[in-house]
């Protein structure tokens, strides 16, 4: 019983530590492509993390990443490309606030 506790416990921190490598390629991965810092506050932040996890599940789920090093482990976890959602905000738009002709009904 003990032996298969601590096989259990072995095997959620190898999950974890593959986790946190999968995350910290993904966030330089993200922040790379950003012109701003990343705040871990924030909510662009929490979005970030979301969307790591749910691509995290689904590549657990796979069994792909299963019986490989960590060599191997790190090459696709760089080979995995999260579509992050963005936006940009044109430089013109310094007050914050979008006019509307409601008239022509255009922006």
């Amino acid at each position: 019983m003990k032996d298969k506790i601590l096989d259990n416990l072995c095997n959620a921190v190898y999950v974890l530590e593959d986790y946190n490598l999968f995350q910290k390629v993904q966030i330089a991965k993200y922040i790379s492509n950003k012109n701003t810092p990343l705040s871990k506050d924030s909510p662009e932040w929490d979005m970030v993390v979301e969307l790591i996890k749910d691509y995290w599940c689904d590549l657990l789920a796979s069994g792909y990443i299963n019986n490989k090093n960590k060599k191997e482990k790190e090459l696709i976890f760089q080979s995995v490309e999260i579509i992050f959602p963005y936006i940009t905000i044109p430089v013109a738009w310094l007050d914050g606030v979008t006019y509307v002709d409601f008239k022509s009904f255009s922006k």
